[in-house]
């Protein structure tokens, strides 16, 4: 009878943080806060300053120097694969369009110079050869671009405010005494 004992759970002082909603605070790589939308105000969930700067980090990092021994098709499917990782995690945002943006120019501008680095051409050259509307592309792969990742909205449903409507809280627990019949358990 492992399995029913109570799960004893700490709050840990250095990770525990009381704040209030408008202050805001980071959960699951989310900046959550609470802001006044155009009429009321609204729960937002931001990407924050220091996830970005991983992402750049981590970017940069793909597109070293000392990278240009690796082949073009294959630089742009990994980055594709950590760019569509990291959009599709913060596509859930409330205006992700804008940091999305941001990242597109300085991956397109990073790509571009790792590209003139290892065929050792210049700028408008790479541009002539590799670059097709607003991404960088070869016979077989297309670098994929955060902009082109569109948010995600997620629809809430209306719940009942505890404090505010307690007729029908009082009337939806007769209905459910009456609806369910009790039993025991042995």
């Amino acid at each position: 009878m492992k399995h029913l004992q109570p799960i004893c759970t700490s709050c840990h002082r250095a990770k525990t943080k009381i704040t209030h909603i408008t202050e805001g605070f980071s959960f699951l790589g989310y900046r959550i806060m609470r802001e006044m939308g155009t009429s009321k105000m609204v729960t937002k969930g931001e990407i924050p300053e220091a996830a970005m700067k991983k992402f750049r980090h981590k970017t940069r990092e793909m597109l070293t120097p000392r990278t240009t021994k690796e082949s073009m098709s294959a630089k742009i499917r990994a980055l594709n694969q950590f760019i569509r990782g990291w959009c599709n995690y913060y596509r859930g945002t409330s205006v992700p369009s804008k940091p999305f943006k941001k990242l597109t120019n300085e991956i397109f501008w990073n790509m571009a110079h790792w590209l003139g680095r290892k065929y050792k051409i210049s700028m408008p050259e790479v541009m002539q050869r590799y670059v097709e509307g607003s991404t960088v592309k070869t016979k077989s792969t297309t670098l994929i671009m955060p902009s082109e990742y569109k948010a995600k909205k997620f629809m809430a449903k209306t719940w009942h405010n505890p404090y505010t409507a307690k007729e029908e809280i009082e009337t939806d627990i007769e209905q459910v005494c009456e609806v369910e019949k009790p039993f025991i358990l042995l």
